[in-house]
């Protein structure tokens, strides 16, 4: 069970499964519906562990998009997030963010990665990218809209951070997620 609970916890960021996984597993999950009572199960978490073993997987979201810093550690942490959260898509200042919570900027950021094990502007960076990443795969809007929406300053820059973070440019990622849900 010990992968199935892996797979579980990495579901939270959302996992790209590989075409040819999707091809593998497509039968299964749709012949689920006729089994019935304890044959059900026990093919359903066949299903879990076969996905849970399966590569050439891609994450779609960092560990920071990922709301497991709201585990209320720290009442700062929560504040900062949801500030964070109401203001993700405009500029989010070092120094306001310091300000919200008393602290000077570098006791701040001493204080941010330590709690989350992450620097401020990365984490802003990588729920920003899980936001665009979402928009891409549930909407139609255009990239342009998106990566001002997300709270990026120029598309160039979207595009470049997306890439690195992502592996793909969002137009790609978009044309994959499109490819995926087709078949």
């Amino acid at each position: 069970m010990l992968p199935i609970r892996d797979l579980i916890e990495k579901s939270k960021r959302g996992i790209l499964f590989s075409k040819e996984t999707i091809a593998v597993l497509k039968p299964k999950i749709l012949r689920l519906s006729e089994s019935q009572d304890f044959d059900s199960l026990l093919n359903f978490l066949s299903i879990l562990y076969d996905l849970s073993i399966a590569r050439n997987t891609k994450m779609l979201a960092s560990h920071s998009y990922v709301d497991h810093y709201t585990i209320h550690k720290s009442r700062r942490i929560e504040k900062v997030n949801n500030y964070i959260k109401e203001n993700l898509h405009q500029k989010i200042p070092l120094k306001d963010v310091a300000s919200l919570v008393n602290m000077s900027e570098s006791a701040f950021s001493h204080f941010f990665k330590k709690s989350t094990n992450s620097s401020f502007s990365d984490y802003v960076s990588d729920l920003r990218l899980g936001h665009a990443a979402r928009l891409l795969i549930e909407t139609e809007r255009s990239i342009n809209e998106i990566c001002f929406d997300s709270g990026f300053n120029n598309i160039s820059n979207f595009n470049r951070t997306f890439k690195r973070k992502m592996g793909y440019t969002p137009s790609y990622f978009r044309d994959q997620q499109k490819l995926i849900t087709k078949h």
